[in-house]
């Protein structure tokens, strides 16, 4: 199956291409898909709370160049935003990174050309999105199965460290680098007033 469409440019969403619910009624894609995981997020964006269904695209072609197996996700939401048929998606920074972007506000226009990453893909990912707090990282969204699932982990668990280090020895690279390594993570969680500790192997792709 190929799709072209219409799609917004999202440069606070961390993944690549994400599809409206819009489309995937129409292109039929929860009964073409088999290999699918979800991630349910408390809070998402302009879209509010929202459940994403992800899964891996053979190929992705952009401004001329082909990603091969890509990560995508498609919105479970039948309201807000990604429930909409005005676009069929988002294109975020997990595309994006491939890329040196120029944005030509003028003309409208968007460059983008090859740059190190490109043709890169995660091999592990903690299968987590967290929210930075002023006491830690706030589990935001979860894919559900997930090796952190599996361990205990829940949405709404506030992470204090990772493999010892607090949010304040951090940065947002530091976190993101962390979330694709492949060494195992230990957590420090606070949870209804006490602490506890949770260590789990990343989801390997």
């Amino acid at each position: 199956m190929s799709f072209d469409g219409n799609f917004l440019v999202d440069m606070g969403s961390s993944g690549s291409i994400s599809l409206t619910s819009n489309v995937v009624a129409k292109l039929k894609l929860n009964r073409v898909l088999t290999d699918v995981k979800r991630k349910i997020y408390d809070t998402g964006g302009v879209g509010g709370s929202r459940t994403d269904y992800i899964f891996k695209a053979d190929k992705v072609t952009v401004a001329g160049n082909d990603l091969l197996d890509m990560q995508l996700d498609y919105s479970g939401n039948t309201q807000g935003m990604m429930a909409e048929d005005s676009f069929d998606g988002l294109v975020g920074n997990g595309l994006l990174e491939h890329f040196d972007v120029i944005i030509d506000f003028a003309k409208c226009e968007i460059w983008l050309r090859p740059n190190r990453n490109f043709g890169t893909t995660k091999r592990y990912d903690s299968e987590m999105t967290l929210t930075p707090q002023a006491d830690g990282w706030l589990v935001n969204g979860l894919t559900e199965g997930s090796n952190a699932h599996r361990a205990g982990i829940k949405r709404g668990d506030v992470i204090t460290s990772i493999n010892e280090l607090t949010p304040s020895e951090v940065d947002i690279k530091q976190l993101k680098a962390m979330g694709y390594s492949e060494d195992d993570w230990t957590v420090a969680i606070m949870r209804n007033g006490s602490e506890q500790k949770i260590t789990f192997k990343k989801d390997k792709y």
